[in-house]
C-alpha cells in the first residue's frame, strides 16, 4: 500500500514540478529585475549585474535581464562619456537583447513584452548614435524602435512600461536641435511634447520596471528644457531620497532650487556634493568637483553676480578632471552668455568659438554646439528662454 501511495505521490510530483519550476523562475526573474533596478539607480553596478544575471538564469529566453544589463553600461556612459569599455559592453548587450527578442518571436510569435524590449534596444542604439552625431543610423534606429513600441502598444495598451519610450519619442522629436528635426522631417517622423509628457507621467505612476526611468526623464525635462521648477522639485526630491548614493539627483535638485531663486539652499546642496566628493564617499567621485563648480557658476549667474559666476566657471574649466566632459563646453558657453549680457561682444565671440572647437563627448552636449553657433551669429539676450537659460 505504501509503495502504491509513494508511486502516486511521485507521479503527481513529477506532473506538477514543471509548472512549479516556471512559477519559481518567474518569481526569481521579477524579484531580481526589481532589485537590480534599485541597485542601478544607486549606481551599484556590480550588484545590479549580479541581479540581472539571476534574472537571465531564471529565464534565458526572456529579454528583460539582457536589456537591463545593457542599461548598466548606458548609465556608466552617462557618468563617464570616455568609458570605452562601457561603450563596447553596451553594444554587446544591446545586440544580445535584440538577438534574444528575435529568437523568441521566431519561436513563439510576437507579444507586447518582447516588442517592448526589442523597440527599447533600438531606441538605446539611437541614443548612442546621437551622442556620436551619427544622424542617419540614429534616425533609422529610432524609427524602427518607435514602430516596434507602437506595435506593442496596439497589442496591449495596459503595458505601461511602453509609455516611457513612446513618451520620450513624442517629447524629444519636438525639442531636438535643427539638424535632428531636418532628418526627422525627411523620415516623416514627428512628435508632440505635451503628449510625450502625459505618457511619461503615466509610466512614472503605473509602470512596472520603467517608472524610475520615467521619473528621471520627467525631472530632466522639467528642469533643463521646460524650466518648470515647481513640477521638477517633488520628482527630484523623491529620486534623491530614494537613491541617496546617486550624485546626479543631488545635483539636479540644486539646479532646481537655483531656478526657484532659493540660492542659499542651492549653494548648501552644492557644498554637500563637494564635501562628499572630497571625502570620496560612495559614487561621489572626484570628477564631481568641477561639475559642482559649474553648478555654483549657474547659481551665481542666476543671482546676476557675474564676477562670482565667471570665477566658478573658470575653476571648472581649469580642472584637469574637466577634460573631455560636458563641463568644458557648457562652462565656456555660459561665460560667453555673461559677456553678451554685459555688452562685451568680442569676448563672448571668443568663448563661443572655443565651444565649437571642443569635441562633443556626451548626451548632455547634444545642444551645446548648436547654441554656440547661434550666439556666434546673433548675441545672446538675457530675455530669451530656452535650453541655455
Amino acid at each position: 500500500m505504501s509503495l502504491i501511495l509513494l508511486s502516486q505521490t511521485t507521479t503527481v510530483s513529477s506532473e506538477t514540478k514543471p509548472g512549479q519550476v516556471r512559477l519559481n523562475n518567474n518569481f526569481i526573474l521579477k524579484s531580481s529585475v526589481s532589485k537590480g533596478i534599485e541597485n542601478l539607480y544607486n549606481l551599484d553596478f556590480d550588484d545590479a549585474k549580479s541581479q540581472f544575471s539571476k534574472a537571465i538564469a531564471a529565464d534565458s529566453e526572456s529579454p528583460v535581464g539582457y536589456f537591463y544589463t545593457a542599461m548598466i553600461y548606458w548609465e556608466r556612459i552617462l557618468n563617464n562619456p570616455n568609458d570605452k569599455e562601457a561603450f563596447k559592453l553596451f553594444d554587446e548587450w544591446t545586440s544580445k537583447t535584440i538577438e534574444i527578442c528575435q529568437k523568441k518571436i521566431e519561436k513563439n510569435g510576437k507579444d507586447d513584452e518582447t516588442l517592448l524590449y526589442l523597440g527599447g534596444s533600438y531606441g538605446f542604439k539611437a541614443r548612442k548614435d546621437l551622442t556620436k552625431k551619427s544622424w542617419w543610423p540614429a534616425f533609422w534606429n529610432a524609427k524602427k524602435g518607435r514602430n516596434l513600441l507602437k506595435e506593442a502598444f496596439d497589442m496591449n495598451p495596459q503595458n505601461f512600461d511602453l509609455y516611457l519610450g513612446l513618451g520620450m519619442y513624442d517629447y524629444f522629436l519636438d525639442k531636438m536641435p535643427k539638424i535632428v528635426k531636418f532628418f526627422s522631417f525627411l523620415l516623416s517622423f514627428s512628435g508632440k511634447k505635451e503628449l510625450g509628457i502625459e505618457k511619461l507621467h503615466k509610466c512614472a505612476t503605473d509602470g512596472k520596471y520603467a517608472k524610475t526611468e520615467a521619473k528621471f526623464v520627467l525631472m530632466s525635462i522639467y528642469t533643463y528644457l521646460e524650466k518648470e521648477y515647481l513640477k521638477a522639485l517633488p520628482i527630484a526630491l523623491d529620486l534623491k531620497n530614494s537613491y541617496p548614493e546617486n550624485p546626479r539627483f543631488y545635483y539636479t535638485t540644486a539646479i532646481i532650487l537655483s531656478g526657484m531663486k532659493k540660492w542659499d539652499e542651492a549653494l548648501r546642496l552644492a557644498d554637500e556634493i563637494s564635501s562628499k566628493a572630497e571625502k570620496e564617499e560612495k559614487n561621489f567621485t572626484l570628477n564631481w568637483l568641477p561639475r559642482t563648480n559649474y553648478l555654483r557658476g549657474e547659481i551665481f549667474r542666476g543671482k546676476k553676480d557675474y564676477d562670482e559666476a565667471i570665477k566658478f566657471y573658470n575653476l571648472a574649466i581649469n580642472s584637469e578632471l574637466s577634460n573631455e566632459t560636458w563641463v568644458l563646453p557648457w562652462s565656456h558657453l555660459k561665460i560667453g552668455m555673461i559677456y553678451d549680457t554685459l555688452g562685451q561682444r568680442e569676448k563672448a565671440r571668443v568663448k563661443y568659438q572655443g565651444v565649437l572647437k571642443l569635441e562633443d563627448v556626451s548626451e548632455e552636449n547634444t545642444y551645446v554646439h548648436e547654441l554656440a553657433g547661434k550666439y556666434l551669429e546673433k548675441s545672446y539676450s538675457k530675455n530669451e528662454t530656452g535650453i541655455s537659460d
